[in-house]
């Protein structure tokens, strides 16, 4: 039975259902790429999200948006290229 209220949710919440698993793999992918290339010194999820919090200014990945999403992706694929020239 459904409940007769529930809170409703703000704009930047997202339920477990909003995943974006394989963008964070993408960006984790490319993030551990730096690192084997020795531009990234941490290679964690936490330095990951530091940076994320840097770029876009939200606090956890599963809060961006698409368009958030895809900066802070080509964001890192535009790093990927600098070091690899």
């Amino acid at each position: 039975q459904k409940p007769t209220w529930q809170s409703p949710r703000t704009h930047v919440q997202r339920a477990a259902a909003d995943d974006q698993d394989e963008r964070w793999h993408k960006a984790r992918t490319l993030w551990a790429a730096l690192a084997r290339a020795g531009h990234v010194h941490t290679d964690t999820d936490a330095a990951l999200m530091a940076y994320v919090t840097r770029q876009v200014k939200v606090a956890h990945w599963r809060f961006l948006n698409t368009a958030q999403i895809n900066t802070v992706i080509e964001a890192i694929k535009r790093w990927c290229v600098r070091i690899s020239n």
